[in-house]
Formats: structure tokens, C-alpha cells, sequence
């Protein structure tokens, strides 16, 4: 009987689809480290993981050698050895469009905060000097300004579509799209330094990898306006965080809105969680009902179909495990 090892157990819409699989055998792990975890994939043709930062590699393939595929309830992946998989032969599967919709609402939420600086003024509300200081602080209109969208993958477009009624010039930063295909959506295609020059906002929707670990650095915090926000819904590494403190206290930019920090949950002598320009969130874009739902249910099929054979195309992270 098929074995499907969970990494903490999916919600009760995830567990359901297993639950109808009579035919398969499911085991959770609640306290997960790698002593938990090598000793449940012992007969295991399936893993889904919960956590998003649990690093599996050589020693958990070693640890189950009947592994057919690997599954996260979510869309990073940067834990995860995808080579050592595809060097043994098993699938990495994330949940493909599942929590594209939401992370993008949340995305443009943090924009719509940052720049009309809602959470300082409900402070101040609160404390009664919302109206002594309700003219002290400018707010950002959207309609006229630049919107730069770095990564035009599931969730890029999403904010792309949405973001096309706000009267804004919309550009994205993608090497890997054709740039017919960014104009064919209304936006314009540009290098990233040059689009960082002219941007008013910038949002973040590129996975993390060698090629965009601090892509967003000091010097390109530099290129930016004074008045520019930039938002980041994908990876905190993706951000140089240490030259974004720098360039939110010395006012470089103006503003940020994170639902993500290098390390999570950060530290309590991180200096973005003093910084009043700095909007942040807990690594819960996706946090809507309808969104956990889809994607708990997403990983359990993927697990489901990567034991039968090949998960979606959509969902699957290395192709290339099928032309070994």
C-alpha cells in the first residue's frame, strides 16, 4: 500500500482527499526535524510539507528509496534540493495557480497601506492626535504613477490584470518572458535598473534562487526615487534587508509593505519592526479561506498523481525528471 508522509497534517479539505483514497496509507508527523522526518519516509512514496522552510536533501532521499514525489502547500520551494530529487528520479510539486488570487490582493493591500499610510494614521487615532497630525504626512495617488512588477509568473500577471484600471503605467521586469507577451497584457517590458529609475512602486513576484537572492540591493535601492514603496509577497532574501533597513531610516525610499523577512519570523532586535515606514505581515498572503482550502487540496492531489505517475504539468517544479 502506498505510503503519503504529511508534514504536519494538511486542513480538513486536504485531508479529506486522502481520506477517500482507502487505498493508500497516511502518516503525520507533527513535530518536524530531520530525526522525524528520515524515520516516517522509511517506505514513503510521497511527502507534503507543510512548513516552508524544512531543507530536504541528500539525506532524506537516502532515508526513502521508494520516494516518488515531493509536495508543498505552497509555491517556494528554495528548502528543497530540486536537483537531488531530479538525480534520484522524484518530482518536486508545488500548488501551481492555487494562491495566485490572493497573494496578489495581498500584494496590492500592502501598496494601498504603505501609500496612504493607514497604519500610522490609525494609530494616531487611536492615541488622539490623529487630527493634529492628519496634515503632516502626504498620501501617494495612484492614478499617473509607475507600478514595476518584477516576475510575470502566476502571480505578476494576477497583479498586472488588476492593477490595469488605476489610471497607472504599468511595467514589468521578466528575462524570461517574451516581451510580446508583457505588452499583449497592457504593460510594458524593461530592464530592471532602468525600470527601477522611473518606478513609484515596486512589487516583488520572482521566486528565490541563486540568480535573485539580494537582487534587491543597496545600489538598486539607490537607483529608486525618494518617493518609491516597494513591496515583497515572494522571498525575504530576495531583499538585501540590511540595505533596506539602511535605506528607510536615511529615507532613500519611502516606504515598505513585507509579507516576508530574510529570516521568519524575524528577530526581536530586527529594526524594520520599529521602522514606521515599514509596513509588515506575517508570511500570510494567503491566507484566505477559499486559498488554504485550494492549495491543501492541490498538494494532496499532487501527491496523489505523483504516486500514479506525473503530477500536472502546472504544478510541477523539474520537468527534467521525466528525460533521465
Amino acid at each position: 500500500m502506498p505510503k503519503v508522509v504529511l508534514a504536519r497534517p494538511l486542513v480538513e479539505a486536504g485531508m479529506k482527499v486522502l481520506a477517500a483514497r482507502k487505498d493508500i496509507e497516511v502518516q503525520v508527523v507533527e513535530d518536524v526535524n530531520p530525526t522525524s522526518i528520515r524515520a516516517a519516509l522509511n517506505g514513503a512514496e510521497a511527502i507534503i510539507f507543510r512548513p516552508a522552510n524544512y531543507v530536504f536533501s541528500y539525506p532524506e532521499l537516502d532515508a526513502a528509496p521508494k520516494l516518488k514525489v515531493v509536495c508543498r502547500v505552497g509555491v517556494g520551494y528554495d528548502s528543497i534540493d530540486v536537483p537531488a530529487l531530479t538525480s534520484r528520479g522524484v518530482q518536486m510539486a508545488v500548488v501551481g495557480q492555487a494562491n495566485a488570487t490572493t497573494v496578489a490582493e495581498h500584494a496590492i493591500a500592502l501598496m494601498m497601506g504603505v501609500g496612504r499610510k493607514l497604519v500610522l494614521f490609525d494609530r494616531a487615532m487611536r492615541d488622539g492626535t490623529g487630527y493634529a497630525v492628519r496634515f503632516n504626512e502626504l498620501l501617494l495617488e495612484y492614478a499617473g504613477k509607475t507600478l514595476v512588477v518584477v516576475g510575470f509568473g502566476r502571480i505578476g500577471t494576477r497583479v498586472v490584470r488588476r492593477m490595469q484600471g488605476w489610471d497607472m503605467r504599468i511595467v514589468v521586469v521578466d528575462p524570461l518572458i517574451d516581451p510580446a507577451r508583457i505588452r499583449a497584457s497592457g504593460a510594458e517590458p524593461m530592464e530592471l535598473d532602468a525600470a527601477l529609475r522611473i518606478a513609484d512602486i515596486v512589487t516583488l513576484h520572482c521566486p528565490l534562487g541563486p540568480e535573485t537572492r539580494g537582487l534587491i540591493n543597496g545600489q538598486r535601492l539607490g537607483l529608486m526615487k525618494r518617493s518609491t514603496i516597494l513591496i515583497n509577497t515572494a522571498r525575504g532574501p530576495i531583499i538585501d534587508e540590511s540595505a533596506l533597513i539602511r535605506a528607510l531610516k536615511e529615507k532613500v525610499i519611502a516606504g515598505c509593505g513585507l509579507d516576508v523577512t530574510e529570516i521568519e519570523p524575524p528577530e526581536p532586535s530586527n529594526e524594520l519592526l520599529r521602522i514606521p515606514t515599514a509596513l509588515l505581515s506575517p508570511h500570510n498572503a494567503a491566507q484566505s479561506p477559499e486559498c488554504v482550502d485550494r492549495m491543501n487540496v492541490a498538494a494532496a492531489e499532487n501527491a496523489l498523481k505523483g504516486i500514479a505517475g506525473r503530477v500536472s504539468p502546472d504544478c510541477l517544479i523539474n520537468p527534467e525528471v521525466f528525460a533521465r
